[in-house]
């Protein structure tokens, strides 16, 4: 099955440009009716356009386009990538490429700096926050797609690239040459809180999450003589690997189900377990989620939920409980793939959340500024409002109203109460912040023994 995407963009590319060759024709051949008339509509297209469009067309791009929007109707999350886009999937979900460690954005054309990362070629340059990069080796930038200057920026470890810098603070412009260097990037954000208190947030499931969680707790303890207590932050964690959602949940558990996923093709659903010895599997523990967590969160979640390791705190999550697979696709000249939908995912207690989220334990409403912890702000849609997305089993989503009324009810389960001034807590540069999600899952787990799921279970 993993051949079948490749085939069939191959066989389309040749009927396309009307070189069919036998290998290809005896492939057609065998296809199913359905198919092999799928493939003679797409070629009286192709033709038509070929021959009486006003102008010339690039055949590849009009297949690249076709396939695109084949996908993107499938559902929300199945794409076509591109030889850019599949190059830079492959570089969030391997956690490491050469560059010179800076977060960019656009501001008014210009490729602004939103923060040089720590221990980087960037920060050891002295570049800031607020510069402006006006030149990337010669090249002025305004106007520049964002993608083309990640695209100079990154290379070879060990080449250079001169930057242009224009820093308004000092109304100077000065140029800085810089070593590309292999940049790790860092998805999981530890620190204590005080109290013996760890704090860990994972902003992106790729690579290096389960092994960097391993890292965070084991410095913590160390630094704490032992937690008395951890909160996991997923907040606008819009997923990632589904192996690293398992190694994560598996830190918290010492047995039994994480997640398990269902399709149509049987060898591809897949079922992952706990196994003993993890980093922190015993002390309290208060996951936060909010309506940006979505995927690969939701699994780590809905895991502890289930296994109630874990009191879950914030707002209903995003609601993605699909897997997607990327089957690289194309030859030496096209490098590209598809990612294609391929299972929904379960909780262990068999949930299915597709479109609905995670419903926390307890509803904290949000009061400050979302970028005060590093997020993403809200997302303007939730997996529910996609037109095309997959349904629910039971499509029981919850409405606004039922959402209120679960609010109201979680209201009277004697969340403690935030005292004026307790809404601020450490930020990650030690500064204080306005989040009283984070305060309330401090005030829970300093009283642990009253909203332990452990302890509603049993009764006590």
């Amino acid at each position: 099955m993993k051949r079948r995407p490749l085939l069939v963009l191959l066989a389309v590319t040749v009927m396309a440009t009307t070189i069919l060759t036998a290998s290809y024709a005896q492939a057609i051949s065998s296809a199913s009716k359905d198919a092999q008339r799928a493939f003679r509509l797409f070629v009286q297209v192709i033709n038509a356009v070929e021959t009486k469009y006003v102008e010339d067309v690039d055949l590849m791009d009009m297949v690249e386009y076709a396939i695109s929007g084949m996908l993107a109707n499938l559902d929300p999350h199945s794409a076509y990538l591109d030889e850019e886009e599949f190059r830079e999937m492959q570089v969030r979900t391997h956690g490491a490429f050469g560059g010179l460690g800076i977060e960019i954005s656009m501001t008014e054309g210009y490729i602004e700096i939103v923060s040089p990362i720590e221990g980087t070629p960037a920060e050891r340059a002295g570049l800031e926050p607020k510069d402006l990069i006006v030149r990337i080796d010669g090249e002025i930038t305004k106007g520049m797609k964002i993608t083309e200057a990640v695209e100079k920026l990154r290379g070879e470890p060990g080449t250079s690239v001169t930057l242009t810098i224009y820093r308004a603070e000092e109304v100077r412009t000065f140029d800085v040459t810089l070593e590309r260097a292999i940049i790790q990037v860092e998805s999981v954000k530890h620190r204590v809180m005080g109290d013996g208190v760890g704090y860990v947030r994972i902003t992106q499931f790729n690579e290096n999450a389960g092994d960097g969680l391993v890292e965070a707790i084991d410095e913590m303890n160390m630094e704490t003589g032992g937690m008395t207590g951890l909160v996991l932050d997923l907040r606008y964690n819009p997923g990632g690997l589904l192996d690293q959602a398992g190694a994560v949940a598996d830190q918290f558990l010492e047995q039994g189900l994480v997640v398990y996923t269902s399709g149509r093709v049987k060898q591809l659903n897949d079922a992952i377990a706990a196994t003993p010895g993890g980093a922190y599997t015993r002390g309290p523990l208060v996951v936060l989620v909010n309506n940006g967590s979505a995927s690969a969160s939701e699994i780590v979640a809905g895991a502890l939920q289930d296994h109630e390791r874990a009191v879950v705190i914030g707002d209903q999550t995003f609601g993605k409980a699909s897997v997607q697979t990327v089957f690289p696709i194309g030859d030496a000249d096209l490098r590209a793939g598809i990612r294609l939908t391929i299972a929904k995912y379960f909780t262990p207690k068999g949930r299915d959340i597709q479109a609905k989220g995670i419903e926390p334990d307890y509803y904290v409403e949000q009061t400050h500024d979302d970028d005060e912890i590093e997020g993403m702000g809200p997302p303007e849609m939730r997996e529910a409002d996609y037109r095309n997305r997959l349904k629910n089993l039971d499509e029981t989503i919850m409405t606004e109203e039922e959402l209120a009324a679960a609010n109201e009810a979680d209201a009277h389960r004697e969340l403690p109460d935030l005292a004026e001034g307790e809404e601020m807590v450490m930020g990650p540069k030690g500064e204080l912040v306005d989040d009283r999600q984070l305060a309330q899952a401090l005030k829970v787990l300093k009283a642990w023994p009253k909203y332990s799921k452990t302890a509603w279970a049993s009764g006590t």
